[in-house]
């Protein structure tokens, strides 16, 4: 059936006779599940309702504010309490537990009853208070899913001995271990090393005498040779004498380009007495630090353990989004596992759940060959990994009676065995690895969920706002968890919304959590970095918005029909301009203590305008990792914040409840801003206020309209050099100074060829000058040409100046503008520029006429 509605006609008409009730869903006296109604006036359609409501109070829903954070959504109802009714509840084992219960208000009409129409709910949420109060009345107090839990910490699971139990068992000890140093050339003709009781003499030209090796035309062949000999591998004969026995005291393998690890085979302390020299005056015997050795080192011998590692024990269990590359991700050892008989695998999570894809591997930042998986590391999706095609492990712990708690847990893991794993067991080395994280199905079969929009909605179903009573720890195992639903089945998350956000902005988001955040933390990170409003709706579903300056709308209110005499006013937001917003992103994940990436956007014209510089504080982008992204969420949260004049609250009668948080609505109003008014003036709602009591509704709405006018700027706030290779996409920079000052806005067409920078120049004398953070990295093979032009509008306080596009990399001229001596900007200037073949970095530089003189420039090179 359609839903209730309020029309013009008639309200005029007086046609709408309003009635309004609330239900708490509940339990009767004896736990079984009650929806008790309530009204003002005894109401007898569908359901009855007892007339009990003495006032329905004030209700007000709002999206989240400027920094992300959620405001709460409340509203109150107070009944008569004479027969003691409520009050009975509290001594009752069952219904004196009222908090968190569901409570909706919901309206209908005279009309809407008479023609069959569904009612609106205009509030939903869950009791948070409530009050016994004089006279036998008793308050209940309601508010949205997140202000009754402010206080939780996401993610919810960590590290337990119930999944992870201590067992006590041997070590695998490490192995004895050594390299041949390469890195000052390869070995001469006969020259000799010694490992453990074997000696073996490297050979131009290989002989049949046993034990002699021969030397390869490059450090890689004799690496290889040598490896072949010591294992006894295929090439006896060629490139090794075939009378060489294979070596039973050591192992051979490449550690790096110049560096051979020679190893003993079993663990223990006994090999760290092995010989190991060598006749060679280029190859050296080394240990850990390049120091020079004569036997092999660090082995240790198998030792009692009890896993898991104390220090993992109660730490949060990781949830990760998008694409990590660059070994950004890290991993924690939580124990040892048994694979195939051997329990001495270091058992190292990833996630706590399944992932799509886990795609290198790292160890203490070096990626890991991908010959050692199956071997000695065992990972998801590669040979070797016991589970097969299943790249996630569910564990299943024993939960005692009565606890709510999921007994099956999921969880994607990497082993490993050997040296590096007992020093990752011991905290001494870490894991990293490149992955691709949440997947659409929970098992790493389906599509990356790769926007934050919807990274925002999943996060929200699985673990912000999941059914506590059969989930308490959000998300654990399985398919991924739909969204929870109130009483009548409404969804709790508005997923609608969420995807309308995503077709719209479809920002790609890279993040997880290592370490646990609030739940507030969580909505803001997730809106600030999706530049989405988030808030909950009329029917309680937790719903998010992006501004959009295309909106159309086909709600029309105006200043005759609709909004109240005296009803409207404009709310200048003067606090909240800001012509300079500092932003970073791409940290390395959050919570890592890395910053990442740190720019401001500038916009000269407001500055110009105002004649005031309005920084606001920084907004970290910390769930992004791309430049173009980070740009086109500041810039559009630029564009809201320069105008004082773009919010509205506006008095209606009920047919304002036709629309919702996030909605858009054309407004018609002689006291809006501009000449004539507002004049069909498209606005987002913000936030909803009604006086149920006087039925009175409030709304605060947003302009969404696109300024006109509008020069933003990039500016690069790194520490030191800045450098962007081009990609089809526009950077631009700043550099400004004290004595002499430098500015520096170069705006990019085409491909994008500009790096920025933040930097203050002093010059004593008239001598070039380079704003040492502004550079410009060309490939002109991506490029596809040799040549461009710089489009040039120079300005000197006093005197001229010149500009210049140098090639730092191989210092020379790409190209020389014109002398200026305007002390504004005037006509731009065009001057070639010639590019070095390949990928070179160039700068613009300005050499002024006279010392200590401002200078400034402003550039587009194309």
């Amino acid at each position: 059936m359609s839903e209730v509605s309020f029309t013009r006609a008639r309200g005029l008409a007086g046609q709408d006779t309003v009635l309004i009730w609330v239900e708490v869903v509940h339990v009767d006296a004896s736990n079984s599940p009650t929806t008790y109604r309530w009204s003002t006036i005894p109401m007898a359609d569908a359901t009855y309702k007892e007339p009990r409501v003495l006032s329905f109070g004030h209700y007000e829903r709002n999206l989240s504010d400027r920094s992300g954070a959620p405001i709460a959504s409340t509203f109150s109802v107070t009944i008569a309490d004479t027969d003691r009714l409520c009050r009975s509840w509290l001594s009752n084992d069952y219904q004196q537990y009222l908090v968190n219960r569901e409570i909706v208000v919901k309206l209908t009409t005279q009309y809407a009853i008479d023609n069959a129409l569904d009612p609106m709910v205009i509030a939903r949420g869950v009791i948070r208070g409530y009050e016994p109060l004089s006279g036998f009345q008793f308050r209940f107090e309601a508010t949205d899913l997140y202000h009754l839990q402010t206080e939780t910490l996401l993610p919810r699971r960590l590290v337990d001995l119930r999944w992870f139990p201590a067992t006590a068992h041997q070590s695998a000890g490490v192995k004895s271990y050594a390299y041949l140093n390469f890195a000052a050339g390869n070995f001469e003709d006969a020259a000799q090393f010694v490992v453990g009781s074997r000696t073996y003499t490297m050979q131009a030209a290989l002989t049949t005498t046993a034990n002699c090796i021969l030397i390869g035309a490059t450090v890689a062949d004799t690496m290889a040779n040598i490896i072949a000999a010591v294992e006894r591998q295929a090439g006896n004969g060629t490139l090794y004498s075939d009378a060489t026995p294979v070596n039973e005291q050591v192992s051979s393998h490449v550690q790096s380009g110049t560096l051979l690890t020679l190893q003993a085979l079993t663990a223990g302390t006994h090999a760290n007495a092995y010989a190991f020299t060598t006749t060679s005056a280029v190859v050296t015997c080394v240990k850990e630090g390049l120091v020079g050795t004569a036997t092999l080192d660090y082995g240790e011998e198998p030792v009692a353990v009890t896993d898991p590692r104390p220090n993992t024990l109660g730490l949060p269990e990781p949830v990760v989004y998008g694409t990590f590359t660059g070994g950004a991700w890290p991993c924690q050892a939580v124990g040892t596992v048994d694979v195939s008989g051997n329990p001495n695998w270091v058992r190292v999570m990833v996630a706590a759940h399944a992932v799509k894809s886990i795609d290198e591997v790292y160890i203490d930042g070096v990626a890991v060959d991908h010959g050692r998986f199956g071997v000695d590391i065992l990972v998801p999706g590669y040979t070797g990994w016991p589970g097969g095609a299943t790249r996630y492990v569910d564990i299943t712990a024993t939960i005692e009676a009565g606890d709510p708690t999921e007994a099956t847990r999921r969880y994607t893991f990497i082993y490993i065995i050997g040296p590096d794993a007992t020093s990752i067991y011991a905290g001494d080395k870490t894991m990293s690895v490149d992955l691709k994280g949440v997947e659409d199905v929970g098992d790493g079969s389906g599509t990356l969920i790769a926007t934050v929009q919807r990274q925002h909605a999943h996060f929200a179903r699985n673990y912000m706002f999941p059914a506590i009573v059969t989930h308490p720890d959000g998300y654990v195992s399985g398919a991924w968890l739909a969204s929870d639903t109130w009483a009548d089945g409404t969804d709790r998350v508005d997923n609608t919304a969420f995807e309308a956000a995503h077709t719209y902005g479809g920002y790609a988001g890279h993040w997880g959590l290592t370490s646990q955040i609030s739940l507030g933390q969580a909505i803001a990170l997730l809106n600030v970095s999706g530049d989405t409003d988030s808030g909950f709706n009329k029917k309680g579903q937790y719903t998010a918005s992006m501004q959009n300056p295309l909106a159309s709308t086909s709600v029309a209110w105006d200043d005759t029909n609709d909004i109240l005499t005296d009803g409207f006013v404009i709310v200048p937001a003067v606090s909240d301009m800001a012509n300079i917003i500092p932003y970073s992103y791409e940290p390395r994940y959050w919570g890592s203590g890395d910053a990442g990436k740190m720019l401001a956007l500038v916009d000269f014209f407001h500055i110009e305008k105002v004649r005031q510089r309005l920084e606001a504080p920084t907004l970290e982008l910390a769930l992004l990792r791309d430049a173009v992204t980070a740009g086109v969420v500041t810039r559009r949260r630029m564009r809201r914040n320069r105008v004082p004049t773009r919010a509205a609250t506006m008095q209606l009668g009920l047919a304002a409840l036709s629309v919702d948080l996030g909605d858009y609505v054309s407004v018609t109003h002689a006291e809006g801003a501009g000449a004539s008014g507002w004049v069909s003036r498209v606005v987002q709602v913000k936030k909803i206020s009604l006086d149920a009591d006087q039925m009175k509704v409030t709304v605060a709405a947003e302009d969404v309209t696109t300024p006109s006018s509008e020069t933003l700027v990039d500016v690069d706030l790194g520490e030191s050099e800045s450098e962007f290779a081009g990609g089809g996409t526009s950077q631009e920079g700043v550099s400004g100074g004290g004595g002499s000052t430098v500015v520096t806005v170069i705006r990019t067409t085409g491909v994008a060829l500009t790096g920025s920078g933040l930097d203050w120049q002093q010059s004593s004398v008239p001598t070039w000058v380079a704003a040492s953070q502004i550079r410009v990295v060309v490939n002109t093979v991506t490029r596809g040409s040799l040549t461009g032009v710089v489009r040039i509008q120079l300005a000197a306080a006093a005197g001229s100046v010149t500009a210049r596009l140098w090639n730092r990399t191989m210092s020379t001229l790409a190209g020389t503008s014109v002398v200026c001596s305007d002390t504004s900007f005037g006509d731009p200037s065009v001057f070639p520029v010639t590019f070095y073949p390949g990928e070179c970095v160039y700068q613009l530089e300005y050499l002024p006429s006279l010392a200590n003189t401002d200078v400034a420039a402003i550039a587009t090179m194309e």
